[in-house]
């Protein structure tokens, strides 16, 4: 065989050459190493993508690969958008504000106690700005407020809910001021374990 037809096939060989074999030659292959997943998504560079929709579930385990999980505290495993509101932001967390203002107004420490996780009412368990129920409870009825939840701004900390809420004066029907309340599940029930108006002290009580 002589020299010019032995590199013919050295370059020819080289041209076609596939370590990784997922059927994309390494001169065109941005990962030769690595095989090409072939799942209709990128399939042509040549590298596996492990989640296609980016949505920090590896596709592997997502039911939903070319959708992004909305990670809304309701079914964030599947890797699926939920089409429906889940119940605790339309119902059970924000039923503890509209009976926190039923407490209120009617002037029942009792029930509004019932409300909270024991340690938030008798304690600051936010650091600076917070205050405990009692406090919060002792103030509000003095004053004539309530607490009103606004439903669009109720975020999933890790088990917590962090829920923005206004201060609302019954006598001038306006708020007069905001805190951040977060809530945990005490007994499989929904109940305030924070108050405070440092969003970042309460985002931090609520990782903990």
């Amino acid at each position: 065989m002589n020299a010019i037809l032995l590199s013919l096939l050295l370059v020819s060989a080289h041209a076609k050459k596939d370590r990784d074999r997922d059927g994309i030659v390494d001169k065109f292959d941005k990962c030769p190493l690595l095989a090409e997943d072939l799942d209709n998504f990128m399939d042509n560079d040549g590298c596996p993508e492990a989640d296609n929709d980016q949505d920090g579930i590896p596709d592997i385990n997502d039911l939903c690969p070319m959708e992004v999980e909305d990670h809304d505290g309701f079914q964030d495993g599947d890797g699926c958008p939920d089409t429906s509101e889940p119940s605790w932001k339309s119902e059970s967390v924000l039923q503890v504000f509209e009976q926190l203002a039923a407490a209120f107004s009617a002037r029942d420490p009792e029930v509004a106690q019932a409300l909270f996780a024991p340690d938030a009412w008798e304690e600051n368990t936010v650091g600076i700005g917070g205050v405990p129920g009692k406090e919060a409870y002792a103030q509000t009825t003095r004053r004539g407020w309530l607490l009103r939840a606004d439903p669009k701004r109720v975020e999933v900390i890790g088990e917590a809910r962090l829920v923005f809420c206004e201060v609302v004066s019954e006598h001038e029907g306006r708020a007069v001021d905001a805190v951040w309340t977060v809530l945990r599940q005490v007994e499989g029930e929904w109940r305030i374990a924070g108050i405070g108006k440092d969003v970042a002290q309460v985002t931090a009580a609520a990782a903990r």
